[in-house]
């Protein structure tokens, strides 16, 4: 169950496992991936997501019928209790073997590689500028991290810095930043 207090400004507050909520919920993707379960509710984004990617590396119909069929079959065996990318790496693996394609994202990452390049002399200042320059680095990187291409088809030119933008406001799990600094140390 997860309960956003009124004027709390999208934190969570938690009693267990996530589950019955989408894992592109803005608020969630930056829970640890074992907190977040599967539900029925996953779905239908699973069968949006394989369609997606199989259109994107073939206008073959035939084989967007295999995918989603196979997609299909896969999702009847599902474990609720898993998190959901990994049914997202269950379901490109698919895309992979009936497209014969190893990356229909090919074209869309190295679009977005380019811009976040042309992001780099900011991000550079940004962290020499900060008071803590790992914490800073760590919020960046796990900007990085949310922008997932398969699981959410809205992302666009400001998908970047809205992640840059959400990674540096959020709460952050102090602990592991101060264990990957004494890593970092000794």
């Amino acid at each position: 169950r997860v309960d956003r207090p009124p004027g709390s400004g999208g934190s969570i507050v938690s009693s267990g496992p996530v589950t019955g909520l989408c894992y592109n919920d803005p608020v969630l993707r930056h829970r640890p991936e074992s907190t977040v379960r599967t539900s029925v509710d996953c779905v239908p984004c699973f069968m949006d997501q394989a369609l997606r990617a199989a259109r994107m590396a073939s206008d073959d119909t035939s084989v967007h019928e295999a995918v989603v069929r196979a997609v299909a079959a896969r999702v009847a065996d599902l474990d609720l209790s898993k998190p959901p990318p990994e049914m997202g790496r269950i379901i490109h693996d698919i895309v992979r073997r009936r497209t014969a394609d190893p990356d229909p994202y090919a074209e869309v990452k190295r679009e977005f590689t380019e811009a976040a390049l042309g992001l780099l002399p900011e991000l550079e200042s940004l962290v020499d500028a900060s008071d803590d320059r790992l914490e800073t680095a760590v919020r960046i990187a796990i900007a990085g991290n949310i922008i997932d291409f398969g699981s959410n088809p809205r992302l666009g030119p400001d998908s970047m810095r809205d992640s840059l933008a959400s990674a540096l406001e959020a709460p952050l799990d102090e602990t592991g930043v101060d264990r990957l600094r004494d890593h970092a140390v000794s």
